[in-house]
């Protein structure tokens, strides 16, 4: 299962929290739900993966990646995975580079990490936005 909810009260930001015995069916049906919440904000929103178990993921992995990196909401910025080990840091920093898009990983030991990252990068947004 997963459950997605904004991350902070200006909704630049959407936490996924991957719990355990997680599928690539709730991941599908999770993104819905994210692109759904997007589209009722302006500007562009980033995630923030909390996976329960950072050391797993589902069969398959590379060609649901691929298929969900490409489905994404054209206002979806950075994604930061909370502590995932080197295994999917390696899997998910090659599923970047071959993929034709600006995606994004950055990976962040803590929440706390995440959301001061979030933080930043919406700082450096703001002028942009405003031209």
């Amino acid at each position: 299962m997963i459950h997605v909810e904004w991350a902070n009260d200006s909704k630049t930001a959407i936490n996924w929290h991957l719990k355990n015995g997680w599928t690539w069916a709730d991941f599908y049906i999770a993104q819905k739900q994210v692109d759904a919440m997007i589209d009722t904000v302006p500007g562009i929103v980033d995630g923030i993966f909390l996976p329960q178990n950072p050391r797993h993921l589902p069969p398959n992995a590379p060609i649901n990646l691929r298929n969900i990196t490409l489905q994404r909401h054209p206002r979806y910025g950075y994604s930061f995975v909370v502590g995932v080990n080197t295994y999917i840091m390696a899997l998910l920093n090659t599923l970047a580079r071959i993929l034709p898009n600006d995606n994004i990983i950055r990976f962040v030991a803590t929440e706390e990490e995440a959301h001061a990252l979030v933080e930043e990068i919406q700082r450096q947004r703001a002028p942009q936005l405003q031209v």
